[in-house]
């Protein structure tokens, strides 16, 4: 009997020392393999040590070198979710360029994951790749024209500064600041690029800010709702389009060259709409230039009473022109 134990036990221990082999052979593998992929993919699919693993498993053992042996190739692989499931994506990038992206699309994301990792592995060395056992995955793989194909909406977000002036009353222009902030979203194909934005607007405007010497000091603040749609006809570097404009705030005059001067407030409502432009500076920041035609809801005059002098009416058609800076995130 002790010698059939010492044989279990001999076998026993050479199993273990066959396994320990083999994940210190892939692991001696993988620091190569793993920098050479670029992977992105939402919270709720397999993450990268997950696909690195199915990545490796679906390389043969013994052919695990062969990946050593072409520098400067990476694998930039992303997974998305999608209407109806999920989208990923798989590219090889080596010296000759980019290759086409392979779409793999599926309602399960593993299923994605495993079908781009064996698309990677056989794109990193077609005669490494292992026969996979089972049924493939019930995925849907396209090839698509990358010049007419349609994309899906990605969305960022939006915060801007910039400077603005208008004609909020009839007498004189009044200038101020101006804040937003605000989400995007790209959507067409290739051939035809839009942005859809919605975002909050507040602006402060004063009539003194440009160093004259009024008679009565006006300030305005306002908050806006501003809807626009804007098509990209130069490949994304310049948008232009239109905005619909709604906002509300509050009106105060001063008098200012009188004896006994006293303010009074009024309320702001008015929407309209106008032009908008951005000029993109690179992946995060843009300048835009918006023009706007409001049609305030109630006119309000400011007069003196002692002695009666009018200082200002609200306009029948207020125009404002601004400036700022944007900047997108993620």
């Amino acid at each position: 009997m002790r010698p059939i134990r010492s044989s279990c036990a001999l076998a026993g221990l050479l199993a273990v020392a066959g396994v320990l082999a083999t994940r210190a052979a892939v692991a001696a593998a993988a620091p190569g393999l793993e920098t050479a992929l670029d992977y992105q993919a939402d919270a709720d699919c397999p993450g990268r040590d997950r696909f690195f693993a199915l990545l490796d498993d679906a390389i043969d053992p013994s052919e695990r070198s062969r990946l050593q042996t072409v520098p400067g190739v990476r694998i930039r692989v992303a997974i998305r979710a999608a209407a109806g499931g999920y989208r990923g994506s798989m590219e090889k990038v080596d010296r000759s360029g980019t290759s086409e992206p392979r779409i793999v699309v599926s309602p399960i994301c593993t299923e994605v994951a495993q079908a781009l990792a064996l698309t990677a592995a056989f794109s990193l060395a077609p005669e490494a790749v292992r026969a996979a056992p089972g049924p493939a995955p019930a995925v849907l793989v396209e090839r698509r024209d990358p010049t007419n194909a349609p994309r899906e909406a990605t969305g960022h977000w939006l915060l801007a500064v910039g400077a603005a002036a208008g004609g909020w009353l009839s007498s004189e222009v009044m200038t101020g600041i101006e804040g937003s902030a605000g989400r995007a979203l790209t959507m067409g194909g290739a051939t035809l690029p839009f942005t859809a934005s919605l975002r909050l607007r507040t602006t402060y405007a004063r009539n003194d800010w440009t160093g004259g010497a009024p008679v009565a000091r006006f300030a305005l603040w306002t908050g806006a709702l501003e809807a626009c749609a804007l098509p990209r006809p130069f490949g994304g570097v310049v948008e232009v389009g239109l905005c619909a404009t709604g906002e509300s705030g509050w009106l105060r005059g001063r008098g200012v060259q009188i004896a006994n001067p006293r303010a009074s407030d009024s309320l702001w409502l008015a929407f309209g709409g106008g032009p908008l432009v951005r000029v993109s500076l690179g992946r995060r920041w843009q300048v835009e230039a918006r023009g706007a035609a409001l049609y305030p809801l109630r006119r309000v005059h400011f007069a003196f009473d002692e002695p009666a002098q009018s200082v200002g009416e609200t306009s029948g058609v207020t125009w404002i022109a601004a400036l700022g800076v944007v900047m997108r995130f993620p």
